[in-house]
């Protein structure tokens, strides 16, 4: 090997050494920062659900105390009276309060009245009969009853003004079943489970964690595979013991990253290491190698001249100079050495002479005879290469080799034959095969005459035998295998002179082949089984049920698809249903459009009939990756009574808040009228100018709320017709500013208006109604802002005008974002508390309605907690403006 190669490996070695050690030292760090991480963001995770489930629990107790310190529960627990019962507990007011059941207790642990509802299937429920009647006054958490998890809460009874002796003890409580985990899971965006302590299905993890006889973590996190990571905790019951186990599921996100991290980070080292490597050698290479590489050339140089009159270059003052210097003195002695000889050889060349002379005659003979040895040690190295070239060949293959001769004796064996044979070569050479190992078909031995090598040696055939075809061997020792082989002639002058067979053991082959048959009958069986089960639960469905294929042949039906439509359930067909349905659907153009589209159809009201029908329409795709539509999935509902009965309750708001607006305007009328020209005769009762002052601001408070009904009732009943004029947005807002300027100086705030870059086009809609809508969305920003700037900006955008309402308040919690636009929602932090002397949340759901009737959108921009919202709307803007 050259110096350059040497000094090439050497440093390499060394630069992969150090880059390795460095990579694995920085790796191991950065991996155990990144699952740290992964577990304190799980722990913080679980620490969410558990703030849900404490805050459930305070919402609980909050009920619980309103209901203890009453005084007619007091008076109920002395008298007993029924009517109290009557009156309070009626199943509505379980379902007001959210709870499943509500226990009175004296102060001798004993029930004086219970009752249980299921709020799940709205019906009165038993209590069960191990609810512990020991639960400590003001105690609130979970108890295990009826083999149930439930949420409690236990207040003393004394009376609205908090004040005793205790008559005894008031219960609240609530199941923690799938509905209150699937709130959690809304709250808190989670995965939720939950288990019961003594359960034996538990998960391994869990069961591990659990037996440790000393935990030192609380939330314990264990990761399920790289892309899920569980994290789960202990809950106790209101005696502190540990009865369950809740657990949530997240993405690995953070360890992803971690690898990722660390995968461009040892990119980067030995990108590094590289680059020092080639600079390292480049180095060498132009201070040491190439001065020694251009040594060697001028001595070969001189060798191959026998010039030892030149000399090599000495450059610098090194040691490779110094070794130019001797190399020089050397070739000074050759010089002198040659010259001596050259004198000796021109005498000794004269008496060569005579003696060449002489054995001239000789030389002729001994070139021939030396040109047939070399021929004949040519030819047997040259054969003595192919044979061991062939050998070579042989032993490196995986499968066995045998050559027999045309007497069924083995003539040559590799050493994989002799290991699946169980023979040495030794043994088995000159042995006729059929001595050394017998061939069976299945459990029968094969017949001399009917084995491979036989039938190959006859007949000159290639002959391969497969798996199906069940060949066995059986060796000398008793042990049998299945096998496969190849049987081909050997050919010499048009004469079968032998035969070589390669063969393989195919037992795991085999064994594989039985297990892919046993695996497709076991997923066969499968498949009949949840093909039952999914006809099942289809024919249960209240929904009619329809699927169709590609070509929009039905291929699935269900009862209740017949009965809504009053169709013969043989030989049905989408045709059928599209004549069952005329004019009030084009159910085949539907489909048509649900399969080309690949996207899910919805018509939420069909008429058909005296009948409302509603109808979902959804592509069946085989995999996410190959996205293949093979038919459809049609669902139609009944939905006439839902209709009839919304019907009723809207008319029922409309009336009933018509008729209450009537006597509050009086009330208003007269309180007004109180105020402005008898208030001054009641200076000295200042109690009673303030319940005169209060009677009008509650009568103006009602009439608003009852006019925020009206108009609710009003727009889902379509009965509000909005005025489309060409309007200057812009001059709008700044109206809208202008009004509300004095109530925001009252909170210190600014509103102020973005100039538009470029000039806004007229907008097509109804000026008052968009009034009302600013009106609303700056009213809200004002309200939930203590601080700061609102800001409202105008943009035209793709044919529509947006308005942007941006304020710098408390901010929207993104877990209440999804309820916002809806009927009696506030956009506060909590969602089960209400400030209802604020608003009513009708505002944004009626802002909603006013604009989807202009043919705009409404939505939430952005909103980060503590940082402010973002509203905006947009309506479409006039043509040719």
């Amino acid at each position: 090997m050259s110096l350059r190669r040497k000094a090439f490996f050497i440093l390499v070695s060394f630069i992969v050494a150090a880059a390795l050690c460095i990579s694995g030292v920085t790796s191991l760090v950065i991996y155990r920062s990144f699952r740290q991480l992964e577990i304190e963001n799980t722990q913080r995770n679980v620490n969410r659900v558990l703030e849900a489930i404490n805050e459930n629990l305070s919402q609980l107790a909050s009920k619980n105390s309103d209901w203890a310190f009453w005084d007619d529960s007091y008076n109920f627990m002395e008298t007993k009276d029924e009517t109290f019962l009557e009156t309070n507990t009626p199943n509505t007011a379980f379902e007001a309060l959210d709870i499943n059941f509500l226990v009175f207790l004296d102060n001798q642990n004993q029930i004086v009245f219970a009752k249980a509802y299921n709020l799940n299937e709205k019906r009165e429920d038993s209590l069960p009969s191990d609810f512990p009647l020991d639960i400590a006054s003001g105690a609130k958490g979970i108890i295990i009853v009826g083999g149930q998890p439930a949420l409690v809460s236990s207040q003393p009874i004394l009376t609205s003004e908090g004040e005793g002796p205790a008559r005894g003890r008031l219960v609240f409580g609530h199941y923690l079943d799938e509905d209150l985990l699937v709130r959690f899971e809304e709250i808190t965006g989670l995965s939720v489970k939950l288990f019961d302590l003594n359960a034996p299905d538990l998960p391994d993890y869990i069961q591990a964690h659990h037996s440790q006889t000393s935990q030192t973590e609380d939330i314990y996190v264990y990761p399920l595979d790289r892309q899920l990571v569980s994290g789960h905790t202990h809950l106790t019951d209101v005696n502190g013991k540990e009865v369950l186990i809740i657990e949530i599921e997240l993405e690995r996100s953070i360890y992803r990253q971690g690898l990722q991290s660390l995968t461009y980070l040892v990119i980067s080292v030995l990108f590094t290491s590289l680059i020092a490597g080639i600079a390292i050698v480049l180095s060498l290479e132009k201070v040491i190698l190439s001065r020694i590489f251009q040594l060697r050339l001028e001595t070969a140089d001189i060798a191959e001249h026998a010039n030892f009159s030149r000399r090599v270059s000495v450059l610098g003052r090194d040691e490779i100079s110094s070794l130019a210097e001797t190399t020089n003195q050397m070739l000074g002695q050759l010089e002198r050495l040659e010259q001596e000889t050259e004198t000796k050889n021109v005498e000794l060349s004269l008496r060569v002479k005579e003696v060449q002379e002489k054995n001239q005659d000789l030389e002729g003979t001994k070139k021939a005879m030396l040109n047939l040895l070399e021929d004949e040690k040519e030819l047997e190295a040259r054969l003595k290469k192919e044979k061991d070239m062939a050998t070579a060949i042989i032993s490196s293959m995986g499968e066995g080799l045998l050559v027999i001769d045309r007497n069924y004796r083995i003539s040559l064996m590799n050493p994989v034959a002799e290991k699946l044979l169980g023979v040495s070569a030794s043994q088995a050479l000159g042995q006729e095969w059929s001595k050394v190992v017998k061939t069976f078909v299945s459990d029968t031995e094969m017949p001399f005459n009917s084995r491979t090598a036989v039938k190959t040696l006859r007949s000159g055939e290639i002959i391969i035998t497969k798996l199906e075809d069940n060949h066995y061997y059986k060796t000398a020792s008793a042990e049998a295998f299945p096998v496969v082989s190849i049987t081909a002639p050997i050919i010499a002058d048009s004469t079968v002179v032998g035969a070589v067979k390669v063969f393989r053991d195919a037992t795991e082959e085999k064994e594989a082949k039985d297990i892919i048959e046993r695996k497709v009958v076991e997923r066969t069986i499968e498949l009949y089984q949840e093909k039952a089960k999914l006809t099942s639960s289809i024919n249960s469905l209240t929904l009619g049920f329809l699927i169709i294929d590609a070509t929009g042949t039905v291929v699935l039906t269900n009862p209740a698809l017949t009965k809504i439509l009053n169709l013969d359930v043989k030989n049905l067909t989408l045709e059928a249903v599209q004549t069952k349905l005329g004019a009030a659907l084009d159910l085949i153009g539907q489909c048509d459009k649900c399969i080309k589209e690949a996207k899910a159809q919805e018509i939420k009201e069909v008429i058909w009939g005296n009948k409302f029908l509603k109808i979902f329409l959804a592509p069946v795709v085989t995999t996410k990756i190959h996205q293949q539509v093979i038919g459809a999935v049609v669902t139609i509902e009944d939905i006439t009574e839902a209709k009839v009965l919304d019907r009723s309750k809207e008319e029922f708001f409309s009336i009933a808040s018509h008729e209450l607006r009537t006597p509050l305007t009086a009330i208003r009328g007269n309180t007004a009228l109180i105020q402005e020209h008898y208030l001054d005769k009641f200076k000295a009762d200042s109690d009673f100018a303030e319940m005169i002052s209060d009677m009008h601001d509650s009568a103006v408070r009602l009439i608003e709320i009852v006019n925020d009904f009206l108009k609710l009732s009003r727009l889902e009943q379509g009965r509000i017709v909005f005025k489309k004029e060409n309007l200057d947005l812009t001059t709008v807002v700044k109206e809208m500013i202008d009004e509300v300027k004095n109530l925001a100086k009252q909170k210190n705030l600014t509103v102020k208006f973005k100039k538009p870059d470029k000039p806004v086009p007229l907008t097509l809609t109804d000026k008052e109604r968009v009034e009302e809508v600013l009106s609303n969305l700056i009213g809200n920003a004002i309200k939930y802002t203590d601080t700061g700037t609102i800001t409202l900006e105008i943009k035209n955008e793709d044919k529509f005008n947006c308005v942007y309402i941006t304020d710098t308040g408390r901010g929207i919690s993104s877990e209440n974002q999804s309820l916002l636009f809806r009927k009696f929602q506030q956009a506060g932090d909590s969602l089960y508390t209400r400030d209802t002397t604020k608003g009513t949340g009708l505002g944004l759901y009626i802002s909603k309605l006013i604009i989807s009737g202009m043919d705009g959108d409404i939505w939430l921009v952005d909103s980060r907690v503590g940082k402010g919202s973002t509203f905006a709307f947009k309506l479409p803007a006039a043509e040719n403006s």
